[in-house]
């Protein structure tokens, strides 16, 4: 059985995005990738992923904005023949034909007879555009490859309850395919004087960073630091106190995120479910979160464990606990309580085992 998924973001090393890492984890490489679009400068291929760079695709969606790389490839605007015309092949040579997110369902519809579907949703799309120009298109589209999917993969159980409650989508095929990061790390950031972001060039994050600054503006004596691909080019007055790392190998990140004072996730809109949340608990990090960060893990409470929190809170929270610092750790443990329980439940959710079951059904 050939596995082939379809992607529309940067999936090669160095990672630098959830994205690009769910991608990855989704088959554990029982599959190949194929993606178009991200900050790639040359065609690359890597293991059993082959990405496209695209210029002018990158270049028009940074003029235009709202969104609209993905929508400038579900429109096959300035889209590469030669990327079109390799994935033309690799899906006649596949069995199974994954879309990661729903841009590219209508640029290959024609070619899909007799292949198997699945739609690997990482949000519900038509939410993430509220009060975006592109709000109704998306949700046509989004509408449309849920309905031409033969199973769906969600890694929130809130957005298939919404995919149900929004499109009417039949339960028996929608799956919880949760990311897993399953790695447990000590904390050592008691002492620590830095706090840490992760976060991607998307606009949820670019919003959380702005509020960042904001902070970092009027607390001279903590540093705060970002990780990921996400720049300060948006910042108008950055604090001094702000450092952007950039994208960095693992062995790197886990030595920051163990010895951080604490993670803060002050992210207000969104989707799905937020696997630097995972990250964070994985390295019993002290967490403050808003509830909307959290959404993908609202069946665990997750307030009984980190701090979740309205965002103008969380000056108040990270004084509080910089200046009382015995409940870091008791924070430490709780967050890697929670790691526990989670991998505990979600061990169970395979996507491979899925999609054999699926096949077998169908002989």
């Amino acid at each position: 059985m050939k596995i082939i998924q379809i992607c529309h973001g940067k999936i090669i090393p160095e990672y630098n995005s959830a994205y690009s890492l769910r991608c990855h984890t989704l088959l554990n490489d029982n599959s190949e990738l194929i993606s178009i679009g991200g900050l790639v400068y040359r065609d690359k291929k890597y293991k059993n992923s082959q990405q496209f760079r695209n210029y002018l695709l990158m270049l028009f969606s940074i003029l235009k904005g709202n969104r609209s790389m993905e929508i400038f490839i579900s429109m096959n605007k300035h889209l590469r023949k030669r990327y079109y015309k390799f994935t033309v092949k690799k899906i006649s040579e596949s069995d199974v034909i994954i879309f990661e997110g729903p841009w590219q369902y209508n640029l290959f519809e024609k070619y899909l007879k007799g292949k198997i579907i699945i739609y690997d949703a990482h949000n519900i799309e038509c939410l993430l555009r509220e009060g975006n120009v592109y709000n109704k298109y998306t949700g046509d589209m989004e509408k449309k490859i849920l309905n031409g999917s033969d199973l769906i993969f969600s890694i929130s159980m809130n957005d298939m309850k919404n995919f149900k409650a929004i499109y009417g989508i039949d339960d028996r095929k929608m799956f919880y395919v949760p990311y897993i990061n399953r790695t447990k790390y000590n904390w050592s950031g008691i002492n620590s004087n830095y706090v840490v972001f992760i976060g991607s060039m998307y606009s949820a994050n670019v919003n959380a960073v702005n509020f960042i600054n904001k902070i970092a503006l009027n607390m001279k004596d903590l540093n705060f630091v970002v990780i990921g691909n996400i720049n300060s080019m948006h910042l108008k007055n950055k604090a001094e106190n702000l450092k952007f790392l950039g994208l960095i190998d693992e062995r790197k990140k886990d030595y920051i995120l163990e010895n951080a004072l604490l993670a803060l996730n002050p992210v207000t809109e969104g989707s799905g479910r937020s696997f630097k949340i995972m990250d964070y608990l994985s390295h019993g990090l002290p967490l403050i979160s808003t509830f909307t960060g959290l959404s993908g893990y609202s069946d665990y409470k997750p307030e009984n464990y980190i701090i979740a929190s309205d965002i103008n809170n969380f000056y108040d929270s990270i004084m509080r606990l910089k200046n009382d610092r015995n409940n870091l750790k008791d924070l430490s443990l709780k967050s890697h309580e929670l790691f526990d329980i989670i991998i505990n439940n979600e061990n169970k959710y395979d996507a491979m085992e899925i999609i054999k079951n699926y096949v077998k059904s169908k002989n």
